[in-house]
């Protein structure tokens, strides 16, 4: 064999043992490639589904606040209604002295105010107390 065949040889060995690196190189960066990110969606999942558990753990607190937040409602607006009837009662028959109206009067402007600062501080929007309203009175 002459020089030039064996050179020939020798390159063509290298070529393919490089080649066959460089090939095994890629496979074993795209398998740690895979394996980083399957670490890292199993790792967001992970934490989306804490966030989703403490999400339902607020809205299950959330409901029963809510429904304690709408039985004191309800009472406060039997209370206002209960003392418009009154009020009204007095008016319509002129049962009663000025007195007794201005007591009744005043007692259902404070069960109002009551009833409207209520819901400033509880954040309770309006249709929410509509709704309660057509359902309880």
């Amino acid at each position: 064999m002459n020089n030039l065949n064996m050179s020939r040889i020798i390159y063509q060995k290298t070529v393919c043992y490089t080649d066959r690196d460089v090939i095994q190189k890629k496979e074993t960066t795209k398998l740690q490639s895979n394996t980083a990110e399957n670490n890292l969606l199993k790792e967001l999942n992970e934490h989306q589904a804490i966030v989703l558990r403490k999400i339902k753990n607020v809205t299950k607190d959330e409901q029963k606040s809510n429904k304690n937040h709408h039985e004191i409602l309800r009472i406060k607006y039997k209370n206002t209604m209960k003392l418009s009837q009154d009020l009204s009662n007095l008016t319509r028959t002129h049962q009663g002295s000025h007195y007794d109206l201005l007591q009744t009067g005043t007692r259902l402007i404070d069960e109002r105010t009551k009833i409207i600062f209520y819901n400033r501080e509880s954040l309770t929007d309006i249709n929410t107390l509509k709704l309660i309203l057509k359902k309880w009175l």
